[in-house]
Formats: structure tokens, sequence, C-alpha cells
């Protein structure tokens, strides 16, 4: 499944986009995530801080139940639950570094709604026992790194759906709200 899921990807990225236009419209009804042709190239050739150890962060979507979540990686029975690959966000540190923090996987009991958070309190929501720690970013910029956005599009005040990107307008999602910056993840 993992080596499935990273031809997927190096597929994917050489063709310049991280999710099919028919796949996006069909499971996302939103824009693609943003492309970045050179994924992956940048952790090769820069000094990465010590103590990175670096993986490859995704982002998955459930149609059904209208949500994102972002991992390392997704259980196997998960495609049959509704789960489906979107793309890459980049890379994180499996191990902490200096001068990086801890990304959280949180959810609001419920809402049916997962976050990514840099607060080990989850922002006063649910630790979720599955990989509670996705891994770490940098704290600031660094050479090699880009922002992870953190951003929000609601349905009703009670449910919403978190989503993390590399775009800073949200992917111009309808009904979106920025929650910012949550680190810099290495390409």
């Amino acid at each position: 499944m993992k080596i499935k899921m990273l031809m997927s990807c190096l597929f994917l990225s050489a063709a310049g986009s991280f999710a099919s236009p028919a796949i996006a419209q069909s499971l996302v009804q939103m824009p693609d995530i943003p492309a970045t042709a050179k994924l992956g190239t940048n952790a090769s050739t820069m000094a990465i801080p010590d103590g990175v150890q670096l993986v490859e962060l995704y982002r998955y979507y459930n149609s059904k139940d209208r949500n994102h979540w972002s991992g390392r990686s997704m259980p196997e029975n998960w495609e049959k639950l509704g789960w489906r690959y979107e793309g890459s966000l980049g890379f994180i540190s499996y191990t902490p570094f200096s001068g990086g923090h801890a990304l959280y996987n949180c959810f609001i009991a419920g809402g049916h709604d997962f976050f990514t958070s840099p607060d080990p309190n989850c922002e006063g929501k649910n630790l979720s026992t599955f990989m509670p720690i996705l891994g770490y970013v940098a704290d600031t910029q660094i050479p090699g790194t880009v922002p992870l956005y953190r951003c929000m599009r609601g349905y009703t005040p009670t449910r919403a759906d978190h989503f993390d990107t590399l775009s800073s307008v949200c992917e111009n999602v309808p009904n979106k709200a920025m929650d910012g910056v949550i680190g810099y993840v290495f390409l």
C-alpha cells in the first residue's frame, strides 16, 4: 500500500498536480491541492537540521463525511470506509528537532472533523489515539521549507471541515476561513 501511494504521488507530482481533476471533482468538489513541481527534490540537496528524519505528509478526504485528514499513512481498511488519497503536503520529521514543534492529530467529537494542531491539548478538543503525533515541523521558515496552512471550510456551525494545505488562500474553496500557518514543511 505504501509503495502504491508513493508511486501515485511521484506520478501525479511529475504530471504537475497532486490530485487528478476527475478525482478532485468527484470526491472533493474543490480545487486540486496546489501543485509544487519540485516536491521532494529540495530535500536531498538542502541542509536538513540535525535530528530530522523526513517522512511524507499526505492529505486524505472522505466524501461521505465531507472531512479531510492529514497523516503519514492510513490503515488498510480506511479506503473501504470512504477515505481517498488526495496528495502530498511535503515532508515532516518523524523525530523532534531543535527549531521544530510537534503537530498533533485532533478531532471534534460528534462532528466528524479531524484537524492538525501545534497544541498538545488540541485547542480544547480531543487528541486522537491513532497517530496522536503526526510529526514535527519547523517553527520558522528555513531554506527548503514552505508554510503549511490550516484552513476551515464550514458547512454548518456545528459541522466544519478543517484541512491542511500549501495554499495561502485556502485553495479558494467556498465558505473558507484561514486558521493560519501551523508550521513549515520540507519540500
